[in-house]
């Protein structure tokens, strides 16, 4: 189960893209998709390394073949939505796709930072 900071990361993303989202629908409905391909992908990426992770710990030790094979899922849920974007430029659009992708993890970075600041 995800934790409370977790969550708050969660959905602060969340509430952050729908936000960009509605905003770049108005200028072009490209980047709106791209945006929602990125943050999917995002999420969908750190789903399965909390979960690769938690299987880790609670064996307690690591195959190595396992972990290999979900490194490379998770890599194929950060690249497909770039390679996609970048041949079709005409459905949506690559700058937005990669935004998105990184937002969680901007998200992550700045309350880590607000929390040992404040």
């Amino acid at each position: 189960m995800l934790e409370n900071d977790e969550k708050k990361y969660l959905l602060r993303t969340l509430l952050i893209a729908g936000i960009m989202s509605i905003v770049s629908l108005l200028v072009d409905y490209r980047i709106s998709l791209g945006i929602v391909i990125g943050t999917l992908a995002s999420l969908v990426n750190y789903g399965l390394l909390t979960l690769q992770m938690t299987m880790i710990v609670l064996n307690q030790q690591m195959n190595v073949i396992r972990f290999a094979i979900g490194y490379l899922i998770r890599f194929a849920c950060l690249f497909i939505p770039l390679l996609f974007a970048v041949y079709r430029p005409e459905i949506c659009n690559v700058w937005a796709v990669f935004v998105a992708l990184m937002l969680f993890k901007v998200v992550m970075y700045v309350e880590g930072i607000r929390k040992k600041v404040l």
